[in-house]
């Protein structure tokens, strides 16, 4: 006997939207998922062919931010792809266009994406948004259950060049820039300038740093004082105050150019046995801490600045103090150089307690 797919004519059964990705859209970049439509069909032969798709652009602040849009197709698998485009590109959509297509249904869910090229000169935090007012399948106009799904996609743009951290600059806090730099990332150096004259009840401590998109050797991050500003960041955790688990990183205490002035004092109130002042985690490569004043919150606990796995770091020309160690490194670090720094104090309360410099599983240090 022979066992054969059973021929069921298909028929249209449902239609909707959705907004699969919320997340931001970035300046110039190509294919970022504006909107889902899924059509479902019951039967498999003759399929039915799929020839229009109405869309609009509705909610979108301004359509010069849209350079080109375009339709993919992934069959029954709810996984988004470039993979196969249908349909022609739509250079400079307007508030409504039209994609003509020739393309049959699965038997099952089928999934059709639209995306935008987001123009070069975009605007940013405008937003870009789209709804699908029909469909044509098997000659027939077919109408989704939701047409404009609730939701937009904002663009943003990858930081760059200087920023103003403190009361009337381009961020409040740090605790704001640094959330905003691991959102958008960087296309070049970024240069956070702490303006104010202390950074403490706003901010979330521990500041902590995770990865940055784009980051780089050539793309670093810098925190430091702007020019003639002398700064200080206090708070209170059990935890270090800054955390870094990134590379790139720089902290430079000098409100200079390449200066080795310390105008940048950073303290961590905190008791704790692990209310440190820096913290750089397992993986991080190429930072730097330079030219800070380093306090914790008594002489038998916390530290300093500690290492734990870093490679390629330089800790220089800092002043460490009031910390049960000065400077800790562990964890297989490597590369690390320590230069120049003053650790300990002749006042009894900010002494270093216990060990000025603390090297244990690390190799190739200076």
């Amino acid at each position: 006997f022979t066992i054969a797919k059973k021929e069921i004519s298909q028929v249209y059964q449902s239609s909707t939207t959705t907004h699969p990705n919320l997340e931001i859209a970035m300046r110039g970049d190509a294919h970022e998922l504006i909107l889902g439509i899924e059509v479902v069909a019951v039967g498999n032969l003759p399929a039915l062919e799929v020839s229009n798709f109405d869309f609009t652009t509705s909610g979108t602040t301004d359509l010069a931010d849209i350079a080109k849009a375009r339709l993919f197709f992934t069959g029954t698998s709810s996984v988004f792809s470039t993979a196969h485009q249908v349909g022609q590109t739509i250079v400079n959509p307007g508030s409504t266009f039209s994609i003509t297509l020739s393309e049959e249904l699965q038997e099952g869910t089928n999934y059709f994406w639209l995306t935008y090229d987001i123009a070069d000169d975009a605007t940013e935090r405008n937003v870009v948004d789209a709804g699908c007012a029909g469909i044509t399948i098997g000659g027939i106009e077919r109408t989704p259950s939701i047409t404009n799904p609730a939701g937009n996609r904002l663009i943003r743009i990858y930081m760059s060049g200087n920023y103003l951290i403190g009361v009337g600059g381009d961020y409040r806090t740090i605790t704001d820039a640094i959330a905003d730099l691991m959102l958008v990332g960087v296309n070049s150096s970024v240069t956070l300038l702490l303006t104010d004259d202390n950074y403490s009840n706003d901010e979330v401590f521990p500041v902590t740093v995770n990865s940055i998109k784009n980051s780089s050797a050539d793309n670093t991050v810098t925190i430091k004082p702007a020019a003639d500003v002398t700064t200080e960041i206090v708070g209170n955790s059990s935890d270090s105050l800054i955390v870094i688990n990134a590379s790139n990183i720089i902290i430079d205490g000098s409100n200079l150019p390449n200066g080795t002035t310390r105008d940048l004092s950073i303290v961590n109130e905190g008791t704790d046995t692990a209310s440190g002042v820096i913290r750089v985690n397992e993986d991080a490569d190429n930072n730097f801490i330079r030219n800070i004043i380093a306090r914790s919150g008594v002489t038998t606990a916390g530290y300093g600045i500690s290492m734990d796995g870093v490679s390629n770091a330089v800790i220089n020309n800092c002043k460490i103090e009031r910390a049960n160690v000065g400077i800790q490194l562990s964890g297989g670090s490597s590369g690390i150089i320590i230069e120049g720094n003053d650790l300990g104090s002749s006042i009894l309360g900010n002494k270093i307690h216990t060990i000025g410099i603390d090297i244990s599983n690390t190799t190739d240090f200076t």
